[in-house]
């Protein structure tokens, strides 16, 4: 489901102030793309792709004023081997303008961390 509404115009600007609408872009592309499944090595890349595509085209077509970066990173977990992740990205960028969202989406199955980067054109 996509999120409720677009953000203020004038936040295309400024990349901080759409934190919480690229967190819900996020939230809505992984959970529609692995809610209820199970890890399988077959479909990873399908699924990551999806992913990326999806949150860039919203995030695109929502602010164009951002050239975007999207990470994906989904990593199998299990109850006597569980995932320990650590992921970390960073830039030279205009801290005013520019900016970076980090989520990390957990199941059963499965672990899923999204790195998503915002340039300002």
């Amino acid at each position: 489901m996509p999120p409720s509404s677009n953000p203020d115009y004038s936040s295309c600007y400024n990349f901080p102030a759409l934190i919480d609408f690229a967190e819900s872009i996020i939230q809505d592309s992984i959970v529609k793309t692995l809610e209820g499944k199970n890890y399988d090595d077959k479909r990873v890349s399908t699924q990551t792709n999806s992913i990326n595509s999806d949150i860039s085209k919203q995030l695109s077509a929502s602010c164009p004023n951002f050239k975007y970066i999207v990470s994906t990173l989904i990593v199998k977990t299990s109850e006597d081997k569980p995932a320990n992740i650590v992921q970390n990205v960073g830039g030279t960028w205009s801290e005013g303008c520019d900016g970076v969202v980090d989520l990390t989406w957990e199941s059963e199955a499965m672990s899923c961390v999204v790195t998503v980067m915002g340039i300002l054109l």
